[in-house]
């Protein structure tokens, strides 16, 4: 199902892998910067903490999905 549902966004998007590198770059930067001051009881640390690993995680499945 992961593969299909992979499919149809590249193919829907079809994005260039030039952005979707700076993406995951960009993602993966911010991922450090809140894992270097942890803040769980802050809702808005949790909500872009989710919000960046979904985008990473997008970014990445995108890129290997071709």
């Amino acid at each position: 199902m992961l593969n299909k549902v992979g499919k149809y966004l590249y193919q829907a998007s079809d994005p260039d892998p030039r952005a979707l590198k700076i993406v995951a770059v960009s993602s993966a930067f911010i991922l450090f910067l809140f894992a270097s001051d942890p803040l769980p009881g802050n809702r808005y640390y949790v909500v872009g903490l989710l919000l960046t690993t979904l985008a990473l995680a997008a970014a990445i499945l995108l890129l290997f999905a071709k």
